[in-house]
């Protein structure tokens, strides 16, 4: 199928929103209980240091992290992978944490890719489903939603979005589809253990508080494409967004991933993934 001319047209405005850089910063008490909560770390325990035998995927959404997480998995045992949609600070006070892994991908095309999940059924229904009275409605064409955010991010958008414990709306919808990620949430990759039980009061953090579905307070009800890449490797919380982004703090945390993966040369990732981990190559 020929690209829609008008989409193409609208690539160049994209990059200011997804700078490939990388950075960590403390995160919230909160977010950090929950966050111990999928790994199963014990942390009355004091009598010895425990053992490094964790890994954090910061899954950057639309960026192959589902795939990567799944595939690495077999790669990384015996350690065990923890993958969730949070900031890249969201373990560092987990003692067990041997380093972060992430996969990053080129800015257009990840921005495109956030645009047609927002377009995906499922998420078409949340949306309508927990959208208020006076919310921004999604564009049907991408290159309207570029420049609607050109225009956001002009106007100096930032705050604090995270959304509330409690559903959005009376749509059985809503309860339908957080039960359902609860459930998968509370099993691997996302949580350490298979049956991990996960409660509706902790929704704002689960699965690291900055997937499609916690969304709900953002113009559009989705993804915000300001730099989200970059946002997520030096936020504190996945939904709040500063005015601008500390650029020597991502530069001065690059080094802190032990792995950094490209979607647009997966299989290369993943074998430079195999050698980092055994020296070997699949």
């Amino acid at each position: 199928m020929a690209p829609n001319p008008s989409a193409v047209n609208a690539m160049p405005r994209l990059k200011s929103f997804s700078l490939l850089l990388l950075a960590a910063a403390a995160s919230e008490e909160e977010t950090c209980k929950v966050s111990m909560l999928q790994t199963s770390v014990n942390l009355g325990r004091t009598a010895s240091l425990p053992e490094k035998d964790q890994i954090y995927n910061v899954h950057i959404p639309k960026s192959a992290g589902s795939s990567f997480a799944l595939d690495v998995q077999d790669i990384l045992r015996p350690l065990h992978l923890i993958s969730q949609e949070g900031c890249l600070s969201l373990h560092r006070s987990n003692p067990r944490l041997k380093g972060a892994i992430t996969m990053l991908r080129e800015p257009r095309a990840h921005v495109l890719s956030q645009y047609k999940m927002c377009r995906s059924q499922w998420v078409e229904e949340f949306r309508q489903a927990t959208r208020q009275k006076g919310q921004h409605v999604l564009p049907h064409r991408f290159e309207n939603w570029v420049e609607a955010w050109e225009r956001i991010r002009e106007e100096g958008w930032h705050g604090d979005f995270t959304p509330s414990a409690n559903l959005e709306s009376q749509n059985d919808i809503e309860l339908k589809i957080r039960e359902t990620r609860m459930e998968a949430w509370g099993q691997p990759p996302y949580s350490i253990d298979n049956g991990t039980k996960l409660r509706m009061e902790d929704w704002p953090s689960l699965d690291g508080g900055g997937t499609v579905w916690h969304f709900t307070r953002v113009p559009f009800q989705c993804y915000a494409p300001i730099n989200l890449q970059s946002q997520r490797l030096s936020c504190q919380k996945p939904l709040r967004y500063e005015s601008e982004i500390d650029k020597e703090l991502l530069i001065e945390n690059v080094n802190s991933l032990w792995f950094v993966g490209f979607a647009e040369a997966y299989q290369s990732s993943i074998c430079l993934l195999h050698w980092r981990f055994s020296r070997t190559l699949p």
